[in-house]
């Protein structure tokens, strides 16, 4: 990363904005308005690879929206998260926006909040760790067949006995290379 720039982008801190509903979004105009600062100085800029970091998943989908549009959907986004972060604003109970990311960028207006001309599409999506998901989310995965990799604790419980023979195993090979090195 030498060389490259870091920015940060201004966010609202006014509870009372955040608080405002509007087109069923929590904070809907500062969230617009961050999202369009965020996405403009990505188009000025035009970099070819992103690294960003945000407080929530929210701040992904400007990044995601301007990817796909420089690259024409040709795009596939990796999303890490045990949250669905794929509900429609009408479907959410919270209304707050860092439910909906993952599935915003699947829209043309990310629900209003910033023009999408190339939708990502669900087929290019792989999700890592989804098992919050509320009866919405499950909905719309199996209705766009989203491929759900789910992080379990038994599978990690697993991977810890199997590492645990795996480490035993090479406990003995160790041991065996040694002792034939001192032979020779």
């Amino acid at each position: 990363m030498a060389g490259q720039a870091f920015v940060t982008l201004p966010v609202s801190t006014d509870e009372a904005e955040m608080s405002v509903r509007k087109n069923r979004i929590r904070g809907f105009d500062a969230l617009r308005r961050q999202m369009h600062s965020a996405y403009d100085y990505l188009w000025a800029d035009a970099p070819d690879k992103i690294f960003a970091l945000g407080g929530g998943c929210d701040a992904d989908a400007p990044t995601i929206v301007y990817l796909c549009e420089k690259y024409r959907g040709d795009l596939s986004v990796i999303w890490l998260d045990t949250h669905g972060d794929l509900n429609a604003p009408e479907e959410s109970t919270s209304s707050l926006f860092y439910g909906m990311p993952l599935r915003a960028v699947m829209h043309d207006n990310c629900y209003g909040l910033l023009e999408n001309r190339s939708p990502l599409i669900p087929s290019h999506i792989l999700h890592i760790g989804g098992r919050d998901l509320d009866d919405a989310e499950k909905a719309f995965i199996t209705a766009v067949m989203l491929l759900i990799l789910e992080v379990i604790r038994k599978c990690v419980s697993i991977a810890k006995a199997k590492g645990m023979k795996l480490f035993e195993k090479f406990k003995e090979r160790k041991g065996a290379n040694e002792a034939d090195k001192k032979e020779n």
